[in-house]
């Protein structure tokens, strides 16, 4: 599902994923803050008919079967009033099926930072859930490259990363390559970076 998700995401006139992102800046009493809003509803790749998918910032529940604990626990510190965590539900089951949680800076000279890109992991789950899981993770990337375009950090979007083999594995699968360095920034785990250009 994933290669067929890319090209079909390829074709910006089927998924505008850029128009669906809404950055709103606001001036507070500790000056500006932005909020990102995303409220998405998709087709499935070659279905134009029926909007299976669902991509929100809305709060929604993450149940322990289904997702790491570590994964829950990132998502969560994330400030939800400000949109900082991405949900990907399928709509028919009503079920989130991957979710992505992210840092902004304020200094625009910093990267957006992923801190949390999670994945189904259901004890008895079937094999076509973790590669629609899978898919639908790499489809929330899509829309923070949007995001860090939108507040002008150029688009590429990084993540600290867990060391595990296989989850860099996967992570380089989805893209992500090693970062340069950012100054002022010490990782916890293993610095990720992925470029606009290699996005798709």
């Amino acid at each position: 599902m994933l290669e067929r998700l890319r090209r079909w995401t390829a074709d910006t006139r089927r998924v505008d994923i850029a128009a669906a992102v809404n950055v709103e800046v606001r001036d507070t009493a500790h000056g500006e803050r932005n909020r990102v809003r995303i409220d998405h509803r998709l087709p499935a790749p070659g279905d134009s008919a029926e909007r299976r998918f669902r991509v929100t910032t809305h709060r929604q529940m993450l149940p322990s079967a289904h997702f790491d604990p570590a994964v829950r626990r990132k998502v969560h510190e994330a400030a939800q009033e400000r949109g900082r965590r991405i949900f990907a539900i399928e709509r028919t089951s009503q079920e989130v099926v991957a979710v992505l949680s992210y840092h902004l800076d304020e200094n625009q000279s910093r990267p957006l930072l992923i801190t949390a890109l999670g994945t189904r992991c259901d004890a008895e789950g079937p094999r076509e859930l973790f590669a629609m899981s899978l898919a639908l993770a790499w489809l929330l990337k899509q829309y923070e490259h949007a995001i860090a375009e939108q507040t002008g950090r150029g688009a590429h979007v990084d993540m600290d990363a867990s060391t595990k083999p296989r989850v860099v594995q996967t992570l380089r699968m989805l893209g992500f390559r090693t970062a340069p360095r950012v100054p002022g920034f010490v990782p916890s785990g293993r610095h990720l970076r992925q470029d606009p250009i290699s996005r798709r």
